[in-house]
């Protein structure tokens, strides 16, 4: 029985060490568990400073910079350090202790003004350094010897270094007079502050000012920005005399700076703050919420992470090679003293990774060169075009040299407080029939219109329709170049005139090229491609780049959307995907017999009645199981809701209906045909590590062209140079095929107004160079408007390829006014 309660008491006593070393295994034993309290320990006595990378530069072909850091300053503010020890509360306690025995000074804030009334501020605002533990008495309050016990308490209650009142206990006589001392250091720190900021900052930051932004930060226990890229004057200030300066802290970053702003600004885009911190936050990537476990840890995590208050690329470049200009975070951990303040050097550190620098194939100087002639087209004081763009490429590589949009933007101001609304108001479209000015449609300015900018081709499309109708065959076989139409003006009875009213006369293929004869290729459309193959004019289209996206290295237009106009991949309709309406006879039989009311709504439908069209639209899709046209397209402009018929298939043809393109699709035809169909090197800004050519998605192998009808289209093209629509202004000496393009544009509150191009290469010999030119609701056509600008580009273009100029007349200068189509 012994036994048993001598075990039962040995048992007893050992329960609570039992307790205890199951409980240490948990806290000390477990992996996890060591880790949290490991980490916790850590940063109860260490502090840890995210150290953001440098971000890479971006240069051009020559080493021009183009985007760049620079080294900036920021002011910061911490209000912990401003008010260590809270003043208000503390006079409030003093006065709790001097009223009950009726001293003079009966509330809070007429203490706090005899306080301030005490300060020196001349002294404080002076040049030469003050002592901070230089006490002032306040000699105006007298403390009795029953409060002078509860003060002193009080007094001590405070830390030293944070202590801004204290009591001195003199004897005069027989008597003890007690006086209360403060340092306006450390009472009034965050005035004296305020104060030395003001004085410090100048312009934008008055007192005021920086007392607002302290008041609006109140309650944060983090550091706050106050003043960001501030003049090194102000910076060594701050740092020469720190006792004034309580709280504020220096913090080295950089800016980024673009020295060529404008003429660069779509290509390039620009910088913001991350827009979507909880989608990083969901997928583990917000630095800011990031478990870091220590240096290695960090440094094996930190390549997905980023920061909900740093900049990245936003469009252009900056947006596209983000990772690779972004470089990666560092880190460094160092002590702290009892009071939370820095006590040492860093003891650990995780260097950062500075971004890389690339290397763009753009011509500053010839970009700079093209935008300001762009911009004094169109915004000169004088009507112009409302838009405007250009690209020269280089036809052996697919290098951009040039890539330049008008309007455009200065991407150092594009965060600056107002720049958006300061933009806006002076691009409102003054053609804009609103009579408020400030309801105006904008005129688009952050896009990049050489790559997103879907309009009507106009003639430049021609030839397309020239190599359909070479290579589709007819229904007599192979169409003969040399065949012969004659233009009168008008085309049959239909509404369509050829530009020169009175016509043309008798041409033949390369002519029309030459003199770009509507009525020619209205002929070519409605008798020689279309009843032999209702779908050429779409699937060589396709073969020489229209309807797919170019390829280059650029992200999308930013909020652009299907049918909004901004279109990478332009628009080009298959006609076999759309309704015919036609009253009969060859095109008609393609597509079995109509029914017997559709002849007759074809063709007494006016334009205007879209309802019935419409209609009609989804009545022949039915009867003949052809699938509808897209709804993206049906939201556009009229011209496109329209059905197919005999009238449309000719403007089709002419570039007017149906397709619509970018200035680089337009480029990179003119490059297949200076290339005589070969595949074209894929356009680039940055060269790839790869190479890939552009491989438009053709149809039925239509990459075989004869050489014949290259040098049908060659010729043509270099004739419209010489002699024909881009005569007259200064290429007619040159060595380049050139076609122009002079599409209608109808809107409300324009008219006559068009979208002018030029396309082509040069040297014509062996083409070096593929180039487009493109004027957006321009008063003058594709010759008159677009060829003086190519003028200027190709005399550029000259200093390194003197065969576009054998004659040397762009040296020698004189550009004439071209009056062509």
């Amino acid at each position: 029985m012994v036994r048993h309660r001598l075990r039962l008491l040995m048992l007893l006593v050992a329960a609570p060490y039992l307790v205890a070393l199951v409980r240490l295994w948990f806290v000390q034993g477990r992996l996890a568990s060591r880790i949290e309290y490991l980490s916790v320990a850590r940063d109860t006595t260490t502090r840890r400073e995210v150290i953001p990378a440098p971000r890479g530069r971006i240069l051009d072909r020559r080493g021009i910079v183009l985007a760049e850091n620079i080294r900036r300053f920021d002011i910061c503010f911490n209000l912990k350090d401003l008010d260590p020890a809270p003043r208000r509360p503390l006079l409030e306690q003093i006065c709790d202790a001097l009223v009950p025995h009726q001293a003079a000074v009966a509330t809070p804030d007429e203490l706090d003004a005899l306080l301030f009334r005490r300060v020196d501020w001349r002294v404080e605002l002076a040049a030469r350094p003050w002592h901070p533990d230089e006490p002032v008495a306040l000699e105006e309050v007298e403390v009795p010897a029953g409060a002078a016990r509860r003060l002193e308490a009080l007094f001590r209650s405070v830390p030293w270094r944070h202590r801004p009142f204290e009591l001195r206990s003199e004897t005069s006589g027989e008597r003890e007079v007690h006086t209360i001392l403060f340092r306006p250091r450390r009472a009034f720190r965050r005035e004296l502050a305020i104060l030395h900021l003001a004085a410090v900052l100048g312009d934008g930051f008055s007192v005021r000012r920086v007392k607002e932004v302290f008041d609006e930060k109140e309650g944060s226990q983090r550091e706050e920005l106050l003043a960001a890229d501030v003049s090194l004057d102000a910076v060594a200030a701050i740092e020469y005399h720190p006792e004034r300066f309580p709280g504020i802290t220096i913090r080295a970053g950089s800016r980024r700076r673009y020295p060529i702003a404008e003429p660069m600004g779509t290509v390039l885009g620009y910088l913001q703050k991350v827009q979507d911190p909880s989608r990083l936050a969901a997928e583990g990537r917000l630095l800011e919420q990031a478990n870091i476990f220590g240096p290695s840890h960090f440094a094996a995590v930190r390549e997905g992470l980023l920061s909900g208050e740093d900049p990245v690329g936003a469009a252009g470049l900056e947006a596209q090679y983000e990772t690779c200009l972004r470089g990666l975070y560092g880190m460094r951990w160092y002590p702290l003293d009892p009071l939370s303040q820095r006590a040492g050097e860093d003891f650990v550190r995780v260097m950062e990774v500075p971004g890389e620098d690339i290397a763009v194939q753009l011509d500053a100087e010839l970009q700079t060169l093209i935008h300001d002639r762009l911009a004094a087209h169109c915004g000169g004081p004088f009507p112009g075009a409302e838009a405007g763009s250009a690209v020269v490429m280089e036809i052996s590589t697919g290098a951009i040299l040039a890539s330049a949009s008008y309007p455009s933007f200065d991407p150092n101001r594009i965060r600056e407080v107002g720049y958006r609304e300061e933009r806006n108001r002076l691009l409102r479209d003054p053609r804009d029939p609103e009579p408020d000015p400030a309801k105006r449609r904008v005129i688009p300015w952050e896009i990049h219109r050489p790559l997103v900018q879907s309009i009507y081709p106009g003639s430049v499309f021609k030839l397309v329709t020239a190599i359909a109708a070479l290579e589709g065959g007819g229904a007599q076989g192979r169409f003969d170049p040399r065949r012969t139409f004659v233009c009168e003006g008008r085309y049959k009875d239909y509404p369509y005139w050829c530009h020169l009213r009175h016509g043309h006369g008798s041409l033949d293929l390369r002519e029309a090229l030459e003199r770009s004869c509507n009525s020619y290729f209205y002929h070519l459309a409605e008798e020689i491609i279309a009843p032999a193959e209702l779908g050429g004019l779409h699937d060589w289209g396709l073969a020489l780049g229209y309807g797919s996206h170019p390829g280059i290295d650029l992200p999308p237009a930013p909020g652009s959307t299907a049918g909004s106009g901004f279109e990478a991949r332009g628009v080009l309709t298959d006609p076999r995907s759309r309704p015919w309406v036609s009253g009969g006879g060859a095109l008609a039989s393609q597509l079995g017999p109509l029914p017997w009311w559709a002849p007759s709504l074809a063709a007494f439908a006016p334009p205007a009645a879209e309802v019935q069209l419409s209609q009609l639209s989804l009545a022949l899709a039915a009867h003949h199981a052809i699938q509808p046209p897209s709804t993206t397209y049906a939201r556009r402009d009229q011209s496109l809701r329209r059905q197919l018929n005999r009238r449309t298939i000719c403007q089709y043809a002419i570039g007017q209906v149906f397709v619509e393109a970018s200035p680089l699709q337009v480029l990179l035809s003119s490059a297949i045909v200076a290339l005589r169909g070969s595949r074209v090197p894929r356009p680039f800004l940055v060269e790839p590590s790869e190479p890939a050519p552009f491989v438009p998605p053709l149809r039925d192998g239509r990459s075989a062209v004869r050489d014949s009808t290259w040098n049908v289209i060659r010729d043509g093209m270099r004739d419209a140079a010489r002699r024909g629509t881009a005569a007259k202004s200064g290429l007619e000496s040159l060595d380049i095929a050139a076609k122009t393009g002079t599409a209608q544009f109808r809107d409300r509150g324009a008219e006559n107004l068009y979208h002018a191009w030029i396309t082509g290469f040069a040297p014509v010999s062996a083409p070096r160079y593929a180039f487009v030119v493109c004027l957006e609701k321009s008063p003058d056509g594709g010759g008159a408007a677009c060829a003086p600008i190519l003028v200027e580009i190709l005399r550029y273009l000259a200093r390194d390829c003197p065969e576009l100029d054998p004659s040397g007349s762009l040296a020698r200068g004189g550009i004439a006014e071209g009056d062509g189509r």
